[in-house]
């Protein structure tokens, strides 16, 4: 009925909206582009991060081309750009553009991780955490999941819950975990929502309270969390009208925070 599985950052495009494809190159992308190719072959990290971005997106009228992508974040990521460095760890890390190479991802994670980027902190995490081009160390997951979930990054909050639950690179326990569920059900993460519901439903770390179970689990199945809708099935059974009534009001009135994070190079919105 729960679903124990850890976060892994997928999105690398930071620090914009993820561009479409435009159907023919306007005049302000084409000037747009001619300076930030400028720039970017006159070596500055910035425009070669950028340029990255538009290869790898197909935007501001670029052709597409993820190999193209690789090879200017990695003129970025050389010289220290951080948002950079964690796009080329991704590239390894799934084989977009380059070879698949789990170690060389978390070389580049690592990189960026050490400069104090929530979502490289993250997924350096999830590589100690489960062996991933590096030997398995759950301790040190932990540690990388903690600088994240202390920033306010929704993934790592949820992974330091659910090693808190499982008593996974730390002592178990369920108030911790319930404490991390909840920042991270907050910001809108359908499975840490899951998990807190099912803690509420269960007494398990905090008192049992069917009301606040139903807010989470309902919030995690608007989702299309399977498990979520399920356990909230299950729940309503046990549940009087009056409190169905409630939760449903507090499911009406729930907007998610993000409370984002801090750190070099943070992304902006």
């Amino acid at each position: 009925m729960k679903a124990n599985r850890l976060r892994w950052f997928l999105l690398f495009l930071l620090g914009s909206a993820v561009f479409q494809l435009p159907a023919q190159q306007s005049e302000a992308d084409r000037k747009l582009l001619a300076d930030i190719r400028s720039k970017a072959k006159k070596g500055d990290a910035q425009s070669q991060y950028e340029l990255g971005r538009a290869c790898a997106t197909g935007s501001l009228g670029v052709a597409k081309d993820e190999t193209d992508a690789v090879k200017w974040y990695r003129k970025a990521a050389e010289q220290g750009h951080v948002n950079a460095q964690f796009a080329l760890g991704f590239c390894y890390g799934y084989g977009v553009g380059v070879a698949k190479d789990a170690v060389g991802a978390v070389r580049w994670y690592r990189k960026a991780a050490e400069q104090g980027f929530g979502p490289a902190q993250c997924n350096l995490g999830f590589c100690y955490g489960n062996g991933v081009g590096v030997a398995k160390a759950v301790v040190e997951a932990v540690k990388w999941y903690r600088k994240a979930a202390e920033q306010g990054y929704a993934a790592a909050q949820y992974n330091l819950g659910t090693c808190y639950e499982q008593g996974k690179g730390v002592a178990k326990d369920a108030a911790e975990a319930v404490k991390w569920y909840h920042k991270a059900a907050e910001q809108g993460v359908a499975d840490a929502q899951l998990s807190l519901g099912t803690c509420y439903a269960d007494g398990n770390g905090v008192t049992k309270d069917y009301v606040q179970a139903y807010k989470w689990l309902s919030l995690a199945a608007a989702q299309g969390n399977k498990n979520a809708n399920e356990a909230e099935s299950v729940l309503t059974q046990r549940m009087t009208p009056e409190q169905i009534a409630e939760g449903v009001r507090l499911v009406l009135d729930f907007k998610p925070s993000i409370v984002g994070w801090s750190g070099a190079s943070a992304p902006s919105h």
